[in-house]
Formats: structure tokens, sequence, C-alpha cells
């Protein structure tokens, strides 16, 4: 064992002794809200009635896009092309169940509730939506005139979505829970390309109810559809043909064998393909193949035989046939050989028949002027059906393909009139083992007087072929309405019984714009995905599940546990991707259908607290990928990074013709970097280490870190008196022209930041400069900026768009960054306080009904929020700060986090429950808070607001962390992360006794310190256990602050825990 000697120190701040809502501090003004509502530990998780109507649930993995489950439980955005789709939904994708009681009528109902969206159709028209838009109702290709549900309810606890239905007709009550893979510490496994649907069934009736299932899902990699039907195992897999490496694929899958399924709707005009699924599914719940045994997409499976290929004429000879007449040749055609009026599609392969002997640009009636038959040589039926590809004229009388027994036509095919080949297929069953004769005939010399036929097959298989363009007459509505399949389970339940099923759609997008997807290094296509998933389905519910009960297993206040939850669905959008190497790379935000804000923008995700500590391999990536490709000699950081592995990132923010969709930047020379951004990565590294404790990362990084850091002293604070005099870019989009503290107070950060990291390292020189420059710009800070009641600009700031004597949100962003990393205070502490206090006062809004703004309005009406600046003593420039007037929640959530921390924990509250009530469903969507974007990056800020009220940190290198809650420390529990482990910590105090439990549920923990609130009184005195064991170790109390020293280091590994006791005196 390794022999360490530790301390453990407890601070009680004096705020943390008051623990009813009643004995907080007097808020600085009236709040729209009473304490016991701002502190109470409700979830708003449940949504019924018109908050249904914005909710969209992301369902993926990280980076890898998403699929999202509505308020109503409809299946929308699918955003899997490695682009944003919003609005998107592909054709008669959803859930629906047939049900049937003992002696009653069968009932049909869509698993959604009643449709939310406008009934005179979408005004945004998605590709393909151009005959199905505004002005024509609800969209016919989501079977808007399909019943619903009647009751809908929709409750969403992240990862976890739950959606639950019921109707007066139906004697089963749905509920659809959706979720995917999301386990802190595990980035590969948080990273499948998977939205799990888990259906459950419930018997409300006193009758024995029959019922079938079903998913359907259109193909939008492709047009190949085939089924896979195993013991534990179906799957509708989805492709293109050929399969190129990286090709593009879908699957919807469930976990053991399927009763039924549809590979392919069927095409028709109009509303046909809709039509045979009401005559088949919802009318007598069964759909085309359910019988055992049946060849599943020409897979071998029990009883059934393997296919034969009578001719597919690769060979490029008629060798089993005998030509007549001039239209066929003396060899089949080869694809694109001869000029059709039309593009020929749908051949399988390089050689084909074809009777239109054009060479060149003779018209139609030339080409299709030549007569002649093709006969083959005899053979014998030995499969149930004969199939085959074929196309041209539609008249069989003159054109086609003819099957001859006897010497008698049994059986006859033409096209459609039409160049795209379409798969057709005979039952010869009846003349098994018969002999018979094909003849291939052209023999008019009118219009579409030609045959095209391919790839002609004997199987025993009742299916046609899973390609949209083999069941098509050519019409782009009846192929993409033949991509459709479904799967289904038809079961019987006893009145009370239940019936649960999983229902997996897995998606494969490996190419993007500029980069490959990391999932495509993890698995090679969709049916893998959905494979991995059902094999391992039990462990990754429990491991995501695991997550989801501890994080909402605390105390919290309930708008805390709701804003942070809600918003890690970021790492699910489009906003996200993984590179091929797993580096996370980031947007800001995401419009309609193209991002904006590429290159995991420094100033933007300088504001993110979540995923440091849920996935630290991933923030380690982000840092990586900016100081190996954004970083030049003199240590200006490029603020974008592109998504290309090597390319150099961009200082510059002016018009450049970047592309905010692929991340490909034009070749140009940098011109500025972003101060806020670049001091705040030096606290990301600073972060890094202390998450990880990895003194060997933290070398390879301190190179360019420290070069990063002096750069200021080159261009920003040249006199090195801790101001920044020089004209530096920042997040609000301008340029300050003179010191102010929104960048100063992170600069102050970095070099307290910098002094630690140096020091660690050896480099006391660096670490005794940066203590001066941070000692003279605490002293400058306080006495040229602080006016008494804020921080201000220094005057004269010369120049538009300046904050001048404004007071700035960002004022001491700096000292929230101090506050998680356990640094000093970087100005004067009573300073700090007046300014959040003075922020609070003069920059809430607790409505907006009288207020002008012509910034963007992100909060109108009643809402309440609060702006970046205002000017309470006057002075506002005549062009001020830009977006002045907004309320940008990712600006919010860190004055939250300031607020928490300074003691102002009902102003902090208060600023988030404004955000939350804000996206309540009804007015917008709870899981996608947006600024310059949908799924905007910087609301995961509001992580803060869990360290701030834990009082949490990690001190991986002394392997010590420590805990001082802000609400109720009395009786407190809640979620933490540390390093590669994550558990649930929780304390009681009562009666002048204390104890404290910290539980590993995943990972491990390496423990010297740990740092508790103890009530006053308690004796000098322990007791630590672990394993049941008691741990040797001293204490000692002194100056609000208890120190254990631990003598052998601890390693609490999941499913363990420590204990600690104090017992009174």
């Amino acid at each position: 064992m390794k022999h360490v000697f530790a301390f453990l120190a407890i601070l009680l701040p004096a705020s943390l002794v008051t623990l009813a809502a009643a004995e907080y501090a007097a808020p600085v003004k009236p709040l729209p809200y009473t304490a016991e509502e701002l502190l109470s530990t409700r979830v708003r998780d449940t949504y019924e009635g018109d908050n249904l109507n914005l909710v969209a649930f992301p369902l993926g993995g990280i980076g890898a896009g998403c699929i999202s489950l509505a308020g109503t439980g409809k299946l929308v955005d699918w955003e899997i092309f490695n682009q944003p789709n919003k609005g998107y939904q592909p054709r008669f994708s959803f859930l629906s169940v047939w049900a049937k009681s003992e002696g009653g009528q069968p009932v049909f109902k869509v698993l959604e509730g009643q449709l939310r969206e406008r009934l005179d159709g979408p005004v945004y028209l998605a590709k393909g939506m151009t005959s199905a838009g505004h002005g024509i109702g609800p969209q016919q290709t989501q079977a808007a005139g399909l019943p619903r549900m009647r009751q809908c309810t929709f409750i969403g606890r992240f990862p976890y979505a739950r959606v639950e239905l019921s109707d007066p007709a139906l004697p089963l009550a749905a509920t659809i829970e959706g979720w995917s893979p999301f386990i802190p510490g595990n980035s590969r496994e948080s990273s499948l390309p998977v939205a799990v649907l888990s259906v459950t069934l419930r018997n409300t009736s006193t009758q024995r109810v029959e019922f079938a299932l079903a998913a359907n899902v259109q193909n939008r990699a492709g047009t190949i559809n085939e089924i896979v039907r195993e013991d534990r195992f179906s799957a509708l897999v989805m492709r293109d043909e050929p399969r190129p490496p990286d090709a593009s694929s879908m699957a919807l899958a469930i976990p053991r064998q399927c009763d039924m399924w549809q590979r392919n709707w069927k095409p028709g005009h109009n509303f046909m393909s809709l039509q045979h699924f009401v005559d088949t599914f919802a009318l007598q719940g069964r759909m085309d193949c359910s019988e055992p045994g049946s060849d599943l997409a020409g897979r071998a499976i029990a009883g059934a035989r393997p296919d034969v290929v009578f001719d597919d004429f690769e060979d490029g000879t008629y060798g089993k046939w005998q030509a007549q007449g001039e239209a066929f040749g003396n060899r089949p055609a080869r694809t694109n050989e001869f000029h059709h009026q039309q593009p020929v599609g749908g051949t399988q392969g390089k050689h084909f028949v074809d009777s239109f002997r054009n060479n060149g640009p003779a018209d139609a009636g030339v080409s299709d002027r030549v007569v002649g038959e093709l006969v083959s040589k005899p053979f014998t039926i030995n499969r149930s059906h004969l199939r085959f590809l074929i196309g041209g004229g539609a008249d069989e009388t003159s054109v086609g393909l003819r099957l001859l027994v006897d010497g008698k036509t049994v059986r006859s095919a033409a096209g459609h009139n039409s160049e795209l080949l379409a798969s057709k297929l005979w039952d010869v069953q009846e003349f098994a083992g018969r002999e018979a004769v094909l003849q291939i005939v052209d023999r008019s010399s009118g219009g579409w007087g030609h045959v095209l036929v391919d790839e002609i097959v004997l199987t025993d298989s009742s299916e046609l072929p899973g390609r949209a363009s083999d069941l098509g007459a050519g019409s782009p509505t009846e192929n993409e309405n033949a991509q459709v399949g479904s799967l289904g389970v038809r079961r019987v339940l006893a009145p009370g019984e239940s019936f649960t099923l999983p229902m997996l759609v897995a998606w494969y997008f490996p190419k993007g714009p500029t980069w490959r997807n990391y999932y495509a290094t993890q698995w090679k296509d969709a049916q893998d995905v959905a494979r991995y998933v059902a094999t391992n389905l039990n462990r990754l519910d429990a491991e995501t599940r695991a997550f989801q009960q501890t994080f909402f297993d605390s105390t919290l206040p309930g708008t805390v546990l709701e804003a942070v939850s809600s918003q890690l669905a970021i790492l699910r959008s489009p906003t996200v991707i993984r590179l091929e190497d797993g580096t996370l790379y980031g947007w800001e935000g995401c419009a309609v259908n193209y991002r904006l804000g590429l290159g995991t923008v420094n100033h933007v995700w300088n504001y993110q607290q979540a995923v440091p500590y849920l996935f630290p391999d991933l923030q380690r990536s982000i840092i990586e990928n900016f100081w190996n490709h954004g970083v030049d000699e003199r240590g200006k950081v490029a603020y974008r990074i592109p998504t290309r592995p090597g390319d150099k990132g961009t200082t510059r923010d002016a018009a450049d013709g970047r592309n905010d969709a692929t991340g490909a930047f034009p070749n140009f020379r940098t011109t500025h970097a972003a101060a806020d951004g670049q001091f705040g990565q030096i606290c990301w590294v600073y972060r890094e280490w202390r998450i990880s404790g990895d003194a060997a990362w933290l070398k390879r990084m301190w190179p360019t870190t420290k070069k990063a850091l002096e750069y200021a002293w080159a261009v920003w604070d040249t006199d090195r008196d801790g101001l920044l005099d020089g004209s530096h870019h920042n997040t609000l989009d301008l340029n300050f022209s003179s010191p102010e503290t929104m960048c100063g107070s992170l600069y102050q950060a970095a070099l307290l930041a910098g002094e630690k990291m140096a020091l660690a390292l050896g480099d006391e020189a660096a670490a005794g400069e940066y203590r001066r420059v941070f000692e003279l710009g605490k002293r400058n800070s306080d006495e040229k900026l602080f006016n008494g009641e804020y921080y201000q600009q220094m005057l004269p700031a010369p120049g538009d768009y300046q904050v001048g004597a404004g007071c700035l949100s960002e004022q001491v962003h700096g000292q929230l960054y101090a506050q998680m990393l356990g640094l000093e205070d970087i100005y004067d502490r009573s300073h700090i306080h007046s300014a959040l206090g003075s922020l609070f006062k003069y920059n809430y809004c607790d409505n907006f009904h009288d207020r002008l703004n012509a910034n963007r309005a992100y909060a109108i009406n009643e809402d309440r929020g609060l702006l970046i600046a205002t000017w309470p003593r006057g002075g506002k420039p005549v062009h001020p700060l830009l977006y002045c007037d907004e309320t940008q929640i990712g600006y919010e959530y860190q004055v939250a986090g300031n607020l928490l921390y300074e003691g102002y924990l009902l102003e902090g509250l208060t600023v988030i429950r404004s955000i939350r009530d804000r996206f309540d469903g009804k007015r917008r969507n709870p899981f996608c808070e947006f600024e310059w974007g949908n799924h905007y990056a910087r609301s995961m800020a509001n992580y803060n607001a869990l360290l701030a009220l834990s009082g949490f940190r990690t001190d991986a290198p002394r392997r010590r962390i420590e805990f001082a809650p802000r609400v109720t420390p009395e009786n407190f529990k809640g979620f933490f992360a540390a390093g590669d482990g994550w558990g649930s910590y929780s304390q009681r105090a009562a009666n002048g006794k204390f104890s404290a439990r910290l539980e590993m549920k995943s990972g491990t923990l390496r423990l010297n310190e740990i740092s508790l609130v103890a009530p006053a009184g308690v004796l000098e005195k322990a007791v630590v256990t672990a394993a049941g064991q008691q741990l040797s170790h001293r204490l000692a109390i002194q100056n609000g602050k208890a120190v254990v020293t631990l003598e052998h280091e601890l390693i609490i590994p999941a499913g363990a825990a420590l204990k600690i006791t104090l017992p009174s005196k």
C-alpha cells in the first residue's frame, strides 16, 4: 500500500449555517418566486396539454446525430445525416398497434398523442415535401389521417424520455420509453448512433386481448431493404447498392424474432401505399409476410433453399438463349451503351438485355422500329417463385418476358413505359418439377416498343427484393413510399398483463462533408450497431439508468437538476460531432438545416462545464486539438479550429468565406485572437489536470500553455500591469478598446492557474512572474475599474460597441473559474460581492412587456431573464455594446453560478428558474435551449450550478475532493463526477452528530483527502470506514476547518462506499 499523509480540509461558510428557506439572506430586490419554490426538490419533468407542443427530446450518441421523440411520441427532427434537419420526418415512420378483445371489434391506433402541429400544413418544406406543404393540411406522408391516442403525457428525465398513451377505445395502455446509451466516463458506448424505443403495452380490460405491434421506417440510406430474422435478433436492414466502403445504412431492429414483416411497402399512385398498410395491418393486424420458414431477403433460414440464378447476363453472352431478329443483337447490352430517351436505371451488374438499339441521337421511333426475340434453353422449375427485373414498354401483347410450359404461355410481364427496371415475381409452385422455356419478346415497332430484362432468379422467397426502384413505376413518390419497411410482433395479453418490446433505430452515415465519423471506426454498418446494442441491451440500459437515478436522487433544487440534465442533450445534437480519431468537435449551434459558428470556438465553449466532468477524455481532446493545430509561434490561439485534421485554425471573425456547414477554411493569415477564449483555455488545462491527475499530460501541454498565456504580454498587456490595454476581441463579437473585467477577470484566473501549473512542473520563474502580474492586475482593477457598485470599462473607451460605464453580465466571469477550481479571489472579495449584487439588481427583469429591444428577442412578454448590459449610471453609448438588450442563456448561467458561489442563493436560483420557465414546452422546447442556433453549446455552462450548490471540487494530483453543500447541508445528497468515476455523496447532521457517505457507482476514485461540512461542536475524532473496516487517520478541527489525515491512499471501486462519522461532544 502507498503511504500517504493527507489532510482533509472542511470550511463551513457562514451562509451554510442557516438551514431553512426563510433564513436565507434577503435578496437585493424583490423576486418573482418564493424561497420555497426556488429550493423545492421537485423536478419539472412532466408535460401535458399545450406544454407538449414543442417538446422534442433528442435520442442518439455523442457526436452521432439524433432523432427526437416529440411530446406526443412522434419521431421528429431526423438529424442523422451529418447535418441539422429540423422539421424533417421520413415517410410513414411511426409506431402503431392493432388490438382485439375477446368478442370485441379490432381497434387500431398510431402510438402517438393527438396531432399538435398546425393543421393547415407545415410552412417549412423539407426536400420531398413540396406536394404536401402549407395549405394541404397535416402531412399525409406522416399518416395524419390515421387515429391516434386521446390521452398523452410526456415525462423527460435525461437520458430517458417516456410517453404515456391511452385511449378509451383501446383496451391497452401504452408507454414508449426513448433512450440512448449515456454513461459518464464511457465515451465510446455513449457515442452509439442508435435510438432505443422501448414499448410497453398493458391490458387494462377484463378480457384477453390479442394485439399486433408494428414499427415502420423509411430507408433514407439507399434503396435496398433486407430482413434479418433470427431467434434473438430481427432487423429491417436498409442500405444502398452497390455497397462501397463506408456506405450509408440504417436498421430497425428488435432483440427477438419478429412475427411479421413488410420488407417494402407496396408502391402505388397517390395514397395506395398507406392504403395497403391500412388494409393489412390497421384492419387485420397482419403484414404481407408472416409465415414461418419464408426466405427473408435471400438469406438461407430453416426450411428454405438458396436462390438459383438462371441468368444475370454478366458473362456478356447469350449462352442460354437463341436470338431471332435484329432487336437484341448478338450479345447483351452494356450499361450506358445505348442512348435512351430517359436514363436507364435499376439494372444489376454491367450487362442486361436491351432491345432499344440506339447508338446515337436518333429519336425513339427509329430505335423502337427493330423487332426480335430471345428464347431460352429448356430448364426445370425447381423453386416456388421466379423473380426478374424488367423495364421498357408496358404492352404485354407485344413486348415483355413470358414463361412457357408445354409450349403454352402461362405467365407474362412487361415494363411500365419506363427505363427504370423494376422487380417482378411469378408464383410458379403449380409447375414445380416441370420443364419450361422463357421468351423475351419485342414485336412492337411503335412508341415504347422495346424491352429491358436483367437478373432472372429461381427462388423460394415470396417477397420482392428490397429496392424502391424495383417496386415503382418510375414515380419518385411511389419509390419513396416503397422504401418504407415494417417489423411487427403479435401476442395475447391476459387482463392486467404487460408486454415490453425494445425497438432499435440505428443509423450509419459515416462520411461528413470534410470528416469521417468516429462511430465508423468502431462499428461497420447500422446492422452491426443494432446487433451490438441488442446483444448488450440490458447492460447498457442498467448503466445508463444508474446515471439517471444517481443524478436525480438528490436534494438539490429541482430547477437545477432540470436545467443541467436537459441540456446534456446538446451532446446528441448536430452541434457536436466526433472526428475519426475520437476528438470532440463542435459548432456554436444549429439553424434549421445548417450549422452555425464552426470550430469548437473557444470563447463559446469556454462557458460549458459538463463535458470535463462527465467525459474528461473528450474534453482533453478539445484542448489537444487546439494546442496541436491552433497556436502559432507567438502563442496566439486560433479561436476556431477546422474539422479536417492537420488544418490550421483561424482567428479571424470577419466575413471571411468560411463554410460553417463543412468546417472548411480559406487559406489566409490570421488577424486576431479572442482574449476571453484564450484565457479560458489556460484554465481548461489546469481544470483537466485537476480532474485527471495526469502529470505526464500536463507536462506535454505546458510549453504551449505557457506560450499561450504569455502571448498577452506581447499584444494585450504589454506593460504587464494586469490590465488589458490593447484592443482585444471577445465572445460579444467586438473588440474592447480599453481595460475591462470581462476578459480581464479571465486573465486573472488564467494567471492563477498558470502559477499553479508552473509550480507543479518546477518552473518557479514563470510562477513568480504570473504571481507578480496577478497582484498588479488585482490592485489596478479594484482601483481603476470598480466604481463603487460594480466593475466597468476604463473611460474613455473609444470606438463603437463599447460597454463604458455599463453594468456587464460577464464582468467577473474569471471569479467563477476561480471558485470552481479552488483558486483565490481574483479581486477584492467585497467588490466582487457588490458587483454581483448590483448585476442582479440592475440587469434582471421579471417581465419584458414594456422593454425596448432592437436586438434578438430571446425573452418577450411575461418571460423573465437577465440582460447582458444596462447603464444604471447613465452614459450608454450611441452605438452601445452588441447584444446588450438580449438574454443569452449561457451568460445567464454564468451569472447564476457566480451568484450561487457568492452567497446570492435565491438570486442565482431565480436566474436559472427564469430560463427554464421560458422553455416550458408550450413556448419553447425544454430540451433545446438556443442562442445563435438550436442546441447552443454555451448552455452547458449550467453544470456550474451543480458544482456551486454541492461545493464539489476535485484535485486529482493530490487525491483530494471536497464537498460544501450550499443548500440543506443538514440533509444533503447529490451527484458528483471525478476522473473516470462518478457516484453519490450524502451527509446528515442532527443532534450534534455528523455522518457522510461517498458511494461510487461507476469507475474508481483514488482518495487521500475529502472535504466535508460538519456542524460546530463535534469531537476531534472521527470514525472512517470502507469495506467494513476502519481506516487509520488523524483529525483536527480548528477555525471552521476539520482536517483528516489518512494513513494510506484509498481506492474506492464501483459499488463501494466510504463512510465518515463525527460524534458530538
